[in-house]
């Protein structure tokens, strides 16, 4: 504000910089909810348009593939809920918030001590938590293979839980240490 403005010229500034601002948290909530929009779009697309190259924006929606997952048939040929779905959505919610309290209850005190405490190595430690991030997944895969099949994890809930902790305990420590 200076004295050579006069008031409507201050009303236009504030206002272009409210405008600017809405549209820099438009274009980042955009950005942000991105990938989300593109999965929901998807899933409410027919295979064809799913694959299409360039990509399709405008499409007639369809709730088959929602019908798919959830919808069977009886031995008569009526539509009936899949069996084995509600199992496999348990499932997932029972790996998915055993992986979340193993990370958790791992994480906040490794994070904490990498925060808090000095002792020797301290940061080498915990470049070594970040760099298992950056380990392709094939040169992990084998080994974890043959000593999940040797400990009896293939194909368990505790194998799956043990797993993802390669994947999200490290960034974990990490994103918790700033904390």
């Amino acid at each position: 504000q200076t004295l050579e403005q006069g008031p409507d010229e201050m009303m236009t500034a504030r206002l272009f910089k409210r405008i600017l601002k809405a549209a820099g948290l438009g274009a980042y909530f955009t950005f942000a909810l991105g990938p989300i929009i593109w999965i929901a779009m998807m899933s409410l697309k027919n295979p064809n348009d799913v694959i299409a190259s360039p990509p399709k924006f405008v499409f007639t929606p369809t709730l088959e593939n929602y019908k798919a997952v959830t919808l069977g048939q009886d031995a008569q040929g009526a539509e009936t809920v899949r069996s084995d779905y509600p199992k496999y959505f348990l499932n997932t919610l029972i790996i998915a918030s055993a992986t979340v309290a193993v990370s958790l209850l791992l994480g906040i005190f490794a994070a904490y001590s990498l925060a808090r405490f000095s002792f020797r190595f301290k940061e080498d430690i915990a470049f070594t938590f970040l760099s298992f991030r950056f380990a392709p997944e094939l040169m992990i895969i084998l080994p974890l293979y043959v000593v999940f099949q040797k400990m009896g994890l293939i194909d368990s809930f505790a194998g799956l839980t043990v797993a993802y902790q390669l994947i999200t305990l490290p960034f974990l420590i990490w994103v918790l240490r700033g904390f």
